[in-house]
């Protein structure tokens, strides 16, 4: 039996253990002390060093220690290992598992394979910490086919491992731990502060123990305590100490509740007021939160350390992933996509004229949708056979690069292109992001990678590179340490830091207690069965160490309400033990809607950032620039977006596009709908069958830019845009037997013809002008959006203070009255009256081709008279003289959905005033305030 040693709770554990341990500093070499995380090994002997400096220090251990093997020779490595699972379920006949796979997946592919391999070896080493297996397992479980299954897939996982002459990992852990026995010079155990211990390190403990090692047990409460925990130091519900019953033992007072991260790292910093680094411990109890408090530690002059790291080598990993993609399917383009638009790519093949080449890529993405590596290089060579140009030149060079390496990875020995790989990342000194522990664990693998080569494996292209890449753990980086002058310490490892003024930040359900023990292969019933650690254990667990912590610091907790992408948080239920009164005290408080200091929830904050515009302010109507209706939108709906999208060229890019986007659509239909129009034939058949045919090769022409193999969202839109036309062509035939006919379509103003407003040169392209003998003329727009549009809404809004007007409004028949927001149509009817010498205003309306068939049609603006004309060509003149006098000012406040479809959101999520400064501003605010006051002038 173990000797348990109660070390009270007035103190924090570390000073506690360390005390202890120096009473015996005669008996340090010979104790072998186990700590239940590496960095509580770390933290106490730095606290031994500085209590006695030079002293011959115990062996510092970890669970773990007690069941790893001596030496890795002759193990399957991870790769190996996951390879063997991987063969084995791809190898697997259809039906052959039905209870374990009741539903056949659609391909036994390697990556299917990957994903299951993963979720079985999790069950594995949870089944194997505690000396169990499958066959165990199915005692316990109602679904013993299921399980019957997963004996069958281990049994001949296990013959590969014997032909290859390899052990299992969790047999040669099992092994490790069956024939363990205590270094040279050690005579004692000491468990220090572990409360949950691995069972199989405990079994280790008690083999060693009966056969008369001393093993001590060290538990941080007081011996009056005694009758919560076993004789392992593991906590207890049992009958006479429940810890999970226990009263929340925090005031309320000292639980926090705030909106979001931002929040959380504040009040963290008010919590050590005035305390100096020594004397805190920063408990991260949610690790999402961590680079939030990382971050305000920092700019706080407390340089933060979280030993947990932050994921590195992310970069190279999905840059290798896309090689693996490519290798296994050349004729994919989204991996070359991913590849280069890599951040390491410039430090791979060079910096020089990168930004031209991918200017061309952006380019050829948009325009051609491409489907493949060949496609692209294609219209690359097609564009440098037409003219010189550097950026295509660089990007077919950028082309070849990945094509090299796709065939290296596809084809050969993997292993001799991965370790090409290495060498040229090491020759080009490459930052794997990771301090170099990716392309470490890259060269580990490269070993294993011709071991199975040597035996005939990995024969399909980039199997390897996968492979290599899921046997991976993810990597972390952990550098700071040095600089650091507090750390982040994680639940398990705060009862062995120093500072007695605690702060638990994130306590959050699921974080603590732990929720990490949910498992569809071990649910609760066989988790009990087989003494498994189980979702109560961990709750119990947790409850002690909590009360602990409370008992021996001074504590605070803070919560917050959602994280850093605005997911919701809830309070632990430790925060919430309580009864009566005090429970519906302790739920309103936790429960409460705290204030934010960012207002609304954000993709990310802009804190002191500013975009610093510092052009020179040039009037958009500069004398030369021809003005075009869409621009008169984009101006209604806000001057300086205006500003920022017409004059300083700033545009959205969508990196991602693999169809066509709205205006690609619109411009499929228009250019066929053009063409119609300017065929006489075409124009004058009331043949439904002709029409619709002539409409659908037209477009088919047009699609063949992207190739004679479209993808399949580009078939998609083929076949959407096929069947508006058919419904169209119906209409339209319907149209010309009631006596319309087309006299003009695509009449390019400005080029075509000249027209001017207040002096101004005008552009615009008029789609389409109709006459009909009796009822005369009329002006059509075709509109190829998802939804029908209406003339009359599109162009018109309710009078407000939210923008700024241009002329009067239009009396409406209730409500504030009706302004402009589009004067497009309208200025067609104006030019088309002029131009045709028209008594009357010409009609006007729209040709909807939107998704829903049955909203397809001619949709005409029934009110539209010479008032409302005479009103928009005021309006245009008063924008026309607003643009000469560079009126861009304020922004526009968008709410509701037109800030969901802001292109200038994620810019400035708090709105553009707020985020713009320098003297573009000060330019565009004085030329405001000067028209302002001319229009208040008498």
């Amino acid at each position: 039996m173990p000797e348990r040693v109660f070390l009270g709770w007035e103190r924090p554990l570390l000073p506690l253990l360390s005390a202890w341990l120096l009473e015996r500093c005669d008996d340090l070499a010979g104790m072998l002390v186990v700590v239940p995380t590496a960095q509580a090994g770390r933290l106490l002997r730095e606290a031994l060093a500085e209590a006695a400096g030079a002293l011959i220090a115990p062996r510092v251990v970890t669970p773990e220690h007690f069941f790893r093997p001596a030496s890795q020779d002759g193990i399957a490595s991870r790769l190996e290992s996951r390879f063997a699972w991987i063969e084995v379920l791809r190898g697997m006949d259809a039906g052959s598992t039905p209870a374990l796979f009741p539903v056949e997946p659609v391909d036994r592919s390697f990556a299917w394979a990957a994903g299951v391999a993963e979720e079985i070896d999790k069950v594995r080493n949870t089944l194997s910490e505690s000396s169990k297996d499958f066959a165990e397992a199915r005692g316990f479980s109602p679904e013993k086919d299921r399980w019957g299954d997963m004996i069958e897939i281990e049994r001949r996982v296990q013959a590969r491992f014997s032909r290859w002459k390899l052990t299992d990992p969790l047999a040669a852990k099992l092994e490790a731990a069956a024939g363990f026995e205590l270094p040279p010079g050690v005579r004692e155990i000491v468990v220090a502060g572990v409360p949950d211990p691995v069972p199989l390190a405990v079994e280790v403990w008690a083999r060693l123990g009966g056969a008369g090692v001393p093993v001590k047990v060290l538990v941080h409460a007081p011996v009056g305590e005694s009758e919560g925990f076993d004789e392992w130091g593991r906590p207890q519900d049992g009958e006479h100490s429940a810890w999970t019953k226990r009263p929340t033992p925090l005031l309320k007072e000292r639980v926090h509740l705030v909106a979001g991260p931002t929040e959380l790292a504040a009040q963290a910093l008010r919590c050590f007021s005035g305390k100096a680094s020594k004397e805190v411990t920063l408990g991260l109890c949610d690790p999402v939160f961590g680079p939030a408090l990382e971050s305000a530690f920092t700019e706080a002059g407390w340089p933060a350390f979280n030993p947990e790291g932050r994921t590195a080598g992310s970069a190279m990993i999905l840059m290798l992933r896309s090689f693996a993609a490519l290798a296994q399917r050349r004729d994919i383009w989204e991996p070359v996509a991913t590849i280069l638009r890599s951040p390491l790519l410039p430090e791979i093949v060079g910096r020089k004229q990168f930004h031209a080449a991918l200017k061309v890529l952006d380019e050829i993405e948009k325009a051609y949708l491409p489907a493949s590596l060949a496609r692209v290089t294609e219209i690359c060579a097609a564009r440098l056979a037409e003219k010189p140009e550097e950026g295509a030149e660089k990007l077919l060079k950028v082309l070849g690069w990945c094509e090299s390496w796709r065939e290296r990875f596809a084809s050969g020995r993997p292993s001799d292109a991965l370790a090409g790989w290495l060498a040229a990342m090491r020759a080009r000194r490459i930052d794997d992001a990771a301090e170099g522990q990716l392309l470490e664990a890259l060269a580990e693998a490269v070993p294993h990678v011709e071991r199975l080569e040597d035996k005939g494996l990995l024969e399909g292209p980039g199997e390897a590179l996968e492979l290599v890449l899921a046997s991976l753990e993810t990597l972390r980086s952990a550098s700071g340490r040095e600089d650091s002058v507090i750390d982040l310490s994680g639940w398990l490892e705060l009862s062995h830091a120093p500072g007695a003024r605690l702060v638990l930040a994130g306590m959050h359900e699921g974080c603590v207690p732990d929720g990490n023990l949910d498992d569809s292969f071990l649910p609760q019933v066989v988790r009990e069965g087989l003494k498994l650690r189980d979702p109560n254990s961990r709750h119990v667990r947790d409850a002690y160490l909590f009360h602990a912590l409370v008992a021996s610091h001074e504590t605070d907790v803070i919560v917050a309400k959602v994280d850093a992408v605005g997911e919701p948080r809830r309070p632990s239920r430790l925060l919430l033990s309580a009864k009566g009164l005090e429970l519906a005290e302790r739920v309103i408080q936790l429960s409460a809607s705290p204030p934010s200091s960012a207002g609304r929830l954000l993709p990310w904050e802009r804190g002191e950032w500013l975009l610093d515009l510092k052009d020179e302010l040039k009037p958009y109507l500069n004398g030369e620039r021809k003005l075009s209706p869409s621009a008169i939108r984009d101006y209604l709906y806000c001057p300086f977006r205006f500003y920022l999208k017409r004059v300083l060229k700033w545009q959205p890019h969508d990196a991602g596009k693999l169809e066509m986007d709205e205006l690609d659509f619109g411009n499929l239909c228009h250019d066929a709908l053009e063409r119609m129009g300017k065929e006489p034939a075409i124009v004058e058949t009331l043949d439904f069958k002709v029409l619709r045919q002539f409409l659908w090769d037209t477009m088919d022409e047009r699609l063949a830019r992207y190739g004679s193999n479209l993808s399949l969202p580009l078939m998609v839109q083929r076949e959407a845009a096929r069947t508006r036309m058919e419904r169209f062509a119906e209409l339209e035939i319907g149209q010309r037997h009631e006596g319309w006919r087309t006299k003009n379509v695509e009449l390019n103003i400005g080029k075509d013809i000249e027209w001017e407003i207040d002096g101004q040169s005008i552009s615009m392209q008029i789609d389409r002008i109709d006459f009909h003998p009796e009822l005369g003329w009329r002006v059509l727009d075709y509109k190829t959006s998802a939804r029908a549009d209406v003339p009359r809404s599109a162009h018109l809004r309710r009078s407000s203070e939210k923008r700024r007007e241009f002329g009067a409004g239009l009396p409406a028949s209730r409500g504030a009255p009706e302004v402009w927001k589009n004067v497009q149509v309208p200025l067609y009817a104006a030019f088309v009256q002029g131009w045709k010498g028209l008594d009357q205003v010409p009609k006007i309306g729209y040709v909807n081709l939107p998704a829903t068939l049955n909203d397809v049609g001619f949709e005409m603006w029934e009110d539209f008279d010479a008032f409302k004309l005479d009103n928009a060509m005021q309006w245009s003149t008063e924008i026309i003289r607003a643009m000469r006098a560079g009126l861009h000012w304020p922004p526009v406040a968008l709410t509701g959905g037109e800030a969901g479809y802001d292109d200038f959101a994620l810019l400035a999520p708090d709105g553009l005033e707020q985020a713009v400064s320098g003297p573009l501003v000060e330019a565009l605010r004085h030329v405001a305030d000067d028209w302002d006051a001319g229009r208040r002038a008498p």
